[in-house]
């Protein structure tokens, strides 16, 4: 017993410490991924920054849709809404040639017809 009590503590710290790295994983993933951006298409950090919050915010949207258990032509409509939404945000703060290398050709080939 008494050489179990000594190694509660340590226990206790390397929780906690554990639990804080994880509570600081998604900020570290947002700064790998806004500096992939920044890389990839030659974006300034807040242009990348933007960009990624931009995409995220439409794929937590979209994972949202998924979950309603809506018709498969109402969910079409709305993803549809989604894209264009993304892809106008976009078009606010990327270049013409960055969106192109950002944007599916698909997406961008349906909004000009």
């Amino acid at each position: 017993m008494k050489k179990i009590l000594p190694t509660i503590p340590v226990l206790i710290l390397f929780l906690n410490v554990g639990y804080a790295k994880a509570q600081q994983q998604p900020d570290s993933l947002k700064t790998i991924q806004s500096n992939y951006y920044a890389q990839q298409f030659g974006l300034n950090n807040a242009a990348a920054l933007k960009t990624f919050q931009i995409i995220n915010l439409y794929k937590e949207s979209v994972k949202i849709l998924l979950s309603k258990g809506l018709s498969e032509v109402e969910l079409r409509a709305k993803i549809d809404l989604l894209i264009d939404e993304k892809n106008e945000k976009l078009k606010k703060i990327l270049t013409t040639e960055q969106l192109e290398k950002i944007v599916p050709k698909t997406e961008l080939q349906k909004k000009n017809k």
